[in-house]
């Protein structure tokens, strides 16, 4: 298994890359109004009290790693490295669950609105409209560990501790069970033309080999309809709008490999059309929480990313691009990290060009190295290319990223030091 393994790689060249990242990490603890040239001293922030045992272990682990860095420096925006300057921060310094970004436009005025899942209900925070005043902290649920939501327009799906999906409108008007899901797995809704939302699911079923998790899609209030192929399994699921059609991405995570599937949906007649699937991509052994995400660019570039096992001794994102419609084995780049972990979280952008990618990585090889949350750009051609670090904690997860219409980046993200929400400015 990966995760935890010493030495992957010669450390020299790696050493290199961080010192070349190190000039555009942003700071921890308590938020800065700007991204002025200012030194900040490293505190391991704490008031979030942690609530299990393992979160106590996360943040001694997490002062540990600490321990040796003396200063954080932001960049000035003139400074080469400063591409990611920091717009409007919003720390929250309790602990929640996994939130789901949407904008909101209310009187010529665009709000940032975190989404999330209060026991099958969702929970909306806005952050102040982008061209407000300064900023303020933003109101967050108890600690939980639902799923999060999923939005298509203006309608929510949020899974319940039994599994069951609800259904709301607007800002939370109507419950609806639409659906039965597996507990604890993750949901997806994506809308198509003006009408339609499609909404997929993980159930568990039943093969001749016994017991396996199938996904299912629906398309507005019609029956559901298998997603995954008859003998395939899924463990996780990701959907998004590519022009009048669908892009669902299913994960099946083995102890021996990962497969990859991805179909086209489309709306052909008022149904739903599922069109061939694909195993676009094969990784090595999974994680527990081995997931991926899509992404694609203005002009419909898409690649799928998945942090998995690139072989034996290699752990890094892949990223697959997508032919139109997917077909078998399509093109792979690799970007490798220092080391495996699990969870490896991704998040990406949607019709923008470079296309934006978040990822949680590890910061060395060593087995104990700390997490950093880096932000890159994803080329037409599949190459990543780092820009800044904007957090390093014992652990990073729930990454979420969008882009709003002036072309910013807002960021969701969960670590030992809290949950933050931020925008930042990208050229």
């Amino acid at each position: 298994m990966l995760l935890q393994r010493e030495r992957l790689f010669d450390p020299r060249p790696i050493a290199l890359w961080f010192v070349l990242l190190a000039g555009c990490k942003a700071p921890r603890g308590p938020a800065l109004a700007d991204a002025s040239a200012i030194d900040v001293a490293n505190t391991v922030v704490t008031d979030a009290a942690p609530t299990d045992a393992s979160d106590r272990r996360d943040v001694q682990a997490d002062a540990r790693a600490m321990s040796s860095s003396v200063s954080t420096t932001i960049l000035a925006a003139d400074a080469g490295a400063g591409a990611c300057k920091l717009v409007r921060p919003a720390l929250m310094q309790t602990f929640g669950g996994p939130a789901v970004i949407r904008f909101l436009h209310l009187g010529g005025a665009e709000i940032a609105e975190l989404v999330f899942n209060d026991g099958g209900h969702p929970q909306f925070s806005d952050a102040p409209p982008i061209d407000a005043g300064a900023p303020r902290d933003v109101p967050m649920p108890p600690k939980t560990t639902l799923p999060a939501c999923a939005i298509a327009r203006d309608v929510v799906y949020c899974p319940d501790a039994s599994g069951a999906i609800h259904r709301t409108h607007g800002s939370g008007e109507g419950d609806t069970i639409v659906a039965q899901s597996r507990p604890g797995t993750s949901i997806a809704a994506a809308s198509v033309g003006n009408e339609n939302i499609v909404f997929a699911y993980l159930r568990e079923g039943t093969t001749s080999e016994g017991p396996v998790r199938e996904a299912m899609v629906a398309l507005n209030d019609g029956p559901p309809v298998r997603l995954s192929e008859e003998g395939s399994g899924a463990t996780s699921i990701q959907m998004t709008e590519r022009g009048y059609s669908i892009v669902a991405v299913t994960f099946d995570a083995r102890v021996a490999m990962t497969p990859t599937h991805t179909r086209t949906l489309r709306v052909e007649n008022g149904k739903l059309e599922l069109g061939r699937d694909a195993v676009v991509f094969v990784g090595g052994p999974a994680e527990r929480h081995t997931t991926g995400t899509l992404a694609f660019d203005k002009d419909g570039e898409t690649f799928v990313l998945v942090a998995v096992a690139n072989s034996a001794e290699a752990f890094g994102m892949a990223a697959i691009r997508l032919s139109h419609p997917p077909t078998e084995d399509e093109p792979v780049f690799w970007s490798l990290y220092p080391n495996g972990l699990d969870p490896a979280a991704l998040a990406a952008s949607h019709g923008f060009s470079p296309i934006r990618v978040a990822r949680v990585r590890p910061s060395a090889p060593e087995v104990d190295a700390s997490r950093v949350l880096e932000v890159g750009d994803l080329s037409s051609s599949g190459e990543f290319s780092p820009r800044c670090i904007l957090a390093e904690a014992a652990y990073i997860k729930d990454v979420e990223l969008a882009i709003d219409r002036q072309g910013a980046m807002w960021l969701f993200w969960r670590d030992t030091h809290g949950s933050h929400f931020e925008r930042r400015a990208l050229p």
